[in-house]
Parts: C-alpha cells; sequence; structure tokens
C-alpha cells in the first residue's frame, strides 16, 4: 500500500514478503512464489514451491523437488547448483546444506571446504560459529580450519544436555 493507505497495485496475493531492492516474494491462490516489483508485475514466469526475498539482487528459491539455489533480479540462475537448504550470500558467502551437512559456498556455488557440519552460522570478519556433528562448537576461517574450540564434543541425549 502506498502511505495514504491506497493499493500500489491491483493483484491480489495469498501472501507477499518484503520488498528489498524494489522486488518482493509473494505467493499467488495457486501456491506458487516468484517475486514482484513495484507495480505488482510478476519479473519472471517461473513458479517455485517458495522464494524468499532479495539480497544485493540475489534470492533463494525452493524447486518443486525441495531443493534450493540462487536466481538473480531477473529469475536466472546465478550458478545452477541445487541444496537440501540455502540462504542468502552474506559477504560474498551463503550458508548451504547438502545431503551431509551444514558447509559454506561462494557465488559460483562451490564449497569452500570439504567438511559438513551440523550448524554453521555466517561469517563475520572472516570467521563462523559452527557445531560439529559430535556436538562440539567451535569457531572456523573462510577455508574451513578450526581456529577455536568452544564447546568440547558431548554425547547428545534425547531432549537436550
Amino acid at each position: 500500500i502506498r502511505p495514504d493507505g491506497e493499493p500500489a497495485y491491483d493483484p491480489r496475493w495469498r501472501w507477499c514478503g518484503n520488498f528489498q531492492g524494489g522486488r518482493c516474494p509473494v505467493r499467488d491462490v495457486g501456491g506458487g512464489y516468484f517475486h514482484i516489483d513495484l507495480t505488482g508485475e510478476p519479473l519472471y514466469a517461473a513458479r517455485w514451491r517458495y522464494a524468499g526475498d532479495y539480497r544485493d539482487d540475489i534470492a533463494v528459491v525452493q524447486g518443486e523437488d525441495g531443493r534450493s539455489t540462487h536466481i538473480d533480479a531477473e529469475g536466472n540462475a546465478v550458478h545452477g547448483r541445487w541444496f537440501r537448504d540455502l540462504d542468502v550470500f552474506h559477504k560474498s558467502y551463503a550458508r548451504a546444506r547438502d545431503g551431509l551437512g551444514w558447509m559454506h559456498v561462494d557465488r559460483h556455488g562451490a564449497p569452500l571446504y570439504e567438511q559438513r557440519f551440523a550448524m554453521v552460522e555466517p561469517f563475520y570478519n572472516g570467521q563462523a560459529r559452527v557445531e560439529r556433528f559430535d556436538g562440539a562448537l567451535g569457531v572456523i576461517g573462510e577455508r574451513g580450519n578450526a581456529v577455536v574450540e568452544l564447546r568440547s564434543p558431548s554425547v547428545r541425549t534425547e531432549g537436550g544436555t
């Protein structure tokens, strides 16, 4: 809507995300996700199982098979690689999960390192907090090298601790 409360465009959607850089993800009555411009017009023809907000002209979309990839401002594939789960790029890297676990990928969708983790946070000043599959918490560098251990490995039990 406009600041005066009037509609900015005529189409109506089942759900609307946030406008980022003049683009907004929406869900239509058929359940398809895509992005619209400020006039409410679709930016591309494709429909996705899910579409997230744009960040730096790149968004994450999920295909019918449940895997995710990055698209550019026109809806074109950025790298053509698909992941079990995926996040937007933050400082040139994105969090991504394949069948083995979480990692970080570059703008080409290529893993930065071979290891996989139970959880990874985005990189801040060249370091990211990670959780290993054995329950240990640590900090890694952009090449996957261990910087510091924050919590020793622990045996996981059902219900936490």
